[in-house]
């Protein structure tokens, strides 16, 4: 079978290569036929930034496929079912704990992800594919979405009618946008793409604000929400936006650590979160089971994630150029079969 390898750093290390799919199977193991992936910016900072903890790794931890085989004790799964992959299969439910992250089971980080013709993996790194959407549309979803959910409606605990501040059009921010919206709460999205802030109220957003027009977008937020400030902020970009993310959430509100894509260390002003008296949740991904919810919110919703572009895996360093410098507005996908 075909997989990437990151065989050198960076983009230009990129390889396709032939690789034996006669893969080791546990007795809770599930063998599925991948039929799309999606990029996320974790493959790229792994890519770019971190070294790998192994020779020849193939990144990715979202997918979409098909049910091949099962181990003699899988429960969860049977041939021929449509399955996403679930980022962490060591962190099926509760808190994540040191214990559970000692088994490695991060795909991509500690074990080898996806991007791949056949994975197989125990069936606890998968969940039932949304039965609405595409294999394209299941594969982009699962970092993302789970990832999302999580800091919308576990750590930010978004509720009917309040607020909530989301940060640029990428795919975080995509499904942020409708989980947000499911859960009743009005929507306000910065960023400084005009186009995909235009998208973004297609999904609807409820309020737009390009940060190229209003550098110091806080104060536009608080203009927005009557010099209240918005309930929850869910913060992707850290270094470049934590400060006025804080000044423009409310007193007592709540800023939740998404992501921190401008960069791994930043400074912020300790006076803001303690004269506002904020809560500041730090999260990562999602566990299998918020991603089984997810899916059941999902379908009870319609919410389809939105696929910025279509790649094969020939092409495989343009899409990921493509996810570094072209994004408009969703994901970058790769169609394998």
């Amino acid at each position: 079978m075909r997989a990437v390898i990151a065989a050198h750093k960076g983009i230009d290390g990129l390889e396709i290569r032939e690789i034996s799919d006669q893969m080791e199977m546990g007795p809770h193991d599930i063998k599925v036929k991948i039929h799309a992936f999606g990029l996320n910016w974790r493959d790229y900072f792994k890519m770019t930034r971190i070294p790998w903890c192994r020779e020849n790794p193939i990144p990715g931890s979202d997918a979409s496929g098909e049910v091949v085989a099962v181990g003699e004790e899988v429960t969860r799964f049977k041939v021929g079912d449509r399955v996403i992959t679930s980022d962490y299969a060591g962190w099926y439910d509760g808190l994540l704990t040191p214990e559970k992250e000692d088994q490695g089971l991060d795909l991509c980080f500690g074990i080898d992800g996806c991007m791949r013709e056949y994975f197989v993996m125990h069936e606890n790194g998968f969940v039932r594919m949304p039965s609405h959407l595409s294999w394209e549309e299941g594969g982009v979803m699962s970092t993302t979405y789970g990832t999302s959910f999580n800091a919308v409606a576990i750590q930010g605990q978004v509720g009917l009618g309040e607020t909530v501040l989301l940060e640029g059009t990428g795919g975080l921010t995509c499904a942020s946008i409708s989980f947000a919206k499911a859960s009743g709460a009005k929507v306000i999205v910065m960023g400084q793409v005009q186009s995909g802030l235009e998208k973004a109220l297609d999904l609807g957003a409820d309020e737009i604000i390009n940060t190229k027009e209003f550098p110091d977008w806080d104060q536009k937020v608080l203009e927005l929400t009557n010099g209240v400030g918005v309930d929850v902020s869910i913060d992707i970009l850290g270094k470049a936006s934590l400060n006025k993310a804080m000044l423009c959430t409310r007193q007592n509100g709540t800023v939740v650590l998404e992501a921190n894509l401008t960069g791994g260390t930043a400074e912020f002003s300790m006076g803001i979160p303690l004269v506002r008296q904020l809560t500041l949740k730090g999260m990562r991904v999602a566990s299998t089971e918020m991603m089984e919810r997810m899916v059941n919110a999902m379908e009870m919703f319609k919410i389809k994630p939105p696929i910025d572009s279509v790649y094969d895996m020939d092409h495989i360093k343009d899409a990921f150029r493509r996810m570094v410098d072209g994004v408009e507005f969703g994901k970058v996908c790769v169609k394998v079969c």
